[in-house]
This record gives structure tokens, sequence and C-alpha cells, in this order.
């Protein structure tokens, strides 16, 4: 058992000149996991009320996103201290000890929130592929700022954010117009505003960017007017999406049916099904696992029939499905 009078401070000393024991590894394992539950559901909240996380989900994400901290490298160097040797402040004390550990463990339950994102909704992926593009062809800065990533414009004196950031509630109080236009002259509209309209430093939430855009294309298309917003500067997911669905539609047909690798019904089930994961990909990303989906098409489908008769067909589609939307999309 870890005596009580080890702290963070004393185990990272330690970690520099040798390996922890199990009880000192478990008691560092332990605390980087609190801190990661701590922030998923306060930094979090609305994310993952959007991902229909239950409990059980909320912890394993917590955990995940610790694990490569206590995962050996391809050098044989634990994760944790590789980050502690590139770390450039000093740790002298329990406090700063404290402000390592939350400061790294902030940075990977921020990827893997957002590595979730992409992999549920490929739409919020491919915009924020495509903002990233943009961010690196205008000479614009990430800044990870307590486990946010913030887009900074390229003609700061620094890199460091020393002032109030604008949160989640304010950002989303931004005009909706704003969103509409071309990722250019979004930043322009986004920086300028925040600039001249506000307290808050010139530092865009990246996540939350890709948040509003997103929104903007599936709720507010359709409400700006010609007036606000040139038709170059439009974009339907509605179609998007439509024609991806129409591709698995041909792809049944012609890969499948007409070589007697399945049935019709067959092929009308799982069409159904797409119909139904391509409603949820507009209103968010995917909420239900692939053999959710078929079952609600088909009730009397068992888990084995799934798994062994389409589950790997759904899967492969599925992926197809998702690079049709990335091809299409800007």
């Amino acid at each position: 058992m870890i005596k009580k009078t080890v702290t963070l401070k004393n185990l990272f000393s330690k970690l520099n000149s040798t390996e922890l024991n199990r009880d000192e590894l478990n008691f560092l394992i332990k605390k980087s996991y609190q801190i990661s539950i701590s922030f998923l559901k306060s930094k979090f909240s609305s994310k993952l009320n959007f991902l229909s996380l239950n409990e059980n989900g909320l912890n394993d994400l917590a955990m995940d996103a610790i694990v490569p901290l206590f995962v050996k490298n391809k050098d044989n160097i634990l994760g944790i201290l590789k980050a502690l040797q590139k770390w450039n402040d000093p740790i002298e004390t329990d406090s700063d000890a404290d402000y390592f550990l939350s400061r790294i463990i902030w940075r990977r339950v921020d990827q893997s929130v957002t590595k979730l994102l992409k992999d549920r909704d490929p739409i919020f992926g491919k915009i924020l592929k495509t903002v990233k593009v943009c961010i690196a062809n205008n000479n614009y800065k990430q800044v990870r700022h307590f486990g946010t990533v913030f887009i900074l414009k390229d003609n700061l004196p620094k890199t460091v954010i020393d002032g109030p950031v604008i949160n989640e509630e304010n950002f989303n109080r931004l005009p909706m117009e704003y969103f509409s236009y071309k990722q250019t002259k979004l930043f322009e509209i986004i920086f300028n505003h925040l600039e001249n309209e506000t307290v808050y430093c010139t530092a865009i939430p990246l996540n939350l960017l890709v948040k509003r855009i997103r929104n903007f294309h599936n709720t507010a298309i359709h409400e700006i007017s010609e007036t606000d917003v040139s038709y170059a500067d439009k974009f339907s997911f509605n179609l998007i999406v439509e024609e991806a669905l129409h591709s698995i539609k041909n792809k049944l047909h012609i890969d499948y049916v007409s070589k007697n690798k399945m049935t019709d019904d067959e092929a009308k089930m799982i069409y159904a099904s797409f119909s139904n994961i391509s409603e949820d990909l507009l209103h968010g990303g995917l909420n239900n696992s692939l053999f959710s989906y078929l079952k609600h098409n088909n009730p009397t489908i068992t888990k084995k029939d799934f798994y062994s008769k389409y589950n790997n067909r759904m899967s492969y589609l599925l992926s197809l499905f998702k690079s049709n939307l990335a091809e299409k999309m800007l």
C-alpha cells in the first residue's frame, strides 16, 4: 500500500530515475482517472449529451483518454514519463505536479472527445479537417489553453493566451449568419467581433467553431436570405447525404442483389437502415449500433444473425458511406 505521505511530486521525481512499484503506479492511474472523469463532466457536458453516452460509456471514455499515459512506446518509455520529459516548467512543489498532471490529462481528454466526435459524425470530422487546412494556409496559430484548442491570429506577437476567453454560452450567441461564410472570411468576422465587440481575447475555440458551422448548415441555411449570403457560400448537407445514400442503394443492387449475395428484401432492409443512419447524421451523428439500426427495420433479427450475416457488409457499406460524404464536401 502506498504511504499517505507520498505526493505526486515525489512520484514524478521517482519516475525520472526508476520505475514506480505497482501500488505507486495504481495511485497515479487512479488520480489521473479522477481528473479525467471530472474534466469530462465539467467541460464537455453538452458534447457528451450529444453523443448520448451513458454512465458506463462516460467511464470508458475517461479511462481510454488516460491509457496512453501508462503504456510504453517503441522506445520502452512510459507515456507519462515522455510527457514529463517534454514539460518545460520546473516541478518544484506539489502544486506544480498537480498542474502538470491536470494539463496533460486535459489534453488527452480533449483529443479523445474530438476523435469520438469525428468517428460518430463524419460531417463534423470533415468540417474540422477543412478548418484546419484553412488555419494552416492562413498561418493562424493553434494554442491549447486549459484543455481547449483555440485559434489565434497570425499577427499576434506571442502565442500565449493571457486574458479571458469566450465560453460556450457566449460563443453560441454569436450571430448565426457569421457561420454561413467560407472559412477565411469566417475567421476574419469572428476575430473582428471578439476584438471589437467583446471583452474576450481574440481566440476562437476550435471545436465550438466546428460545431457552430455544422449546426448552421443543418438548421439555418434555409433561413438566410439571398441578400445575407451569396449562393456560392451556401452548402446543403441534405443533398450531400442524399447522394451518398443513393450510392449505397446502387451498391446494394449491383454488388449484392444482382450477384445473388443477398435477397431483394435484405437489400431493402439494409437500405432502410442507412436511411435512418443518414437522418441521424444530419442531426448530429450516429446514435446507435449497426445492429440497432437493422433491428429497427426488422424487429425479429437476432444478434447472432446480425453478426453472422450482416455486420461485415454493413460495416463496409458504412465506411463507403462516410467516404462518399467526405469526397462530396468542400
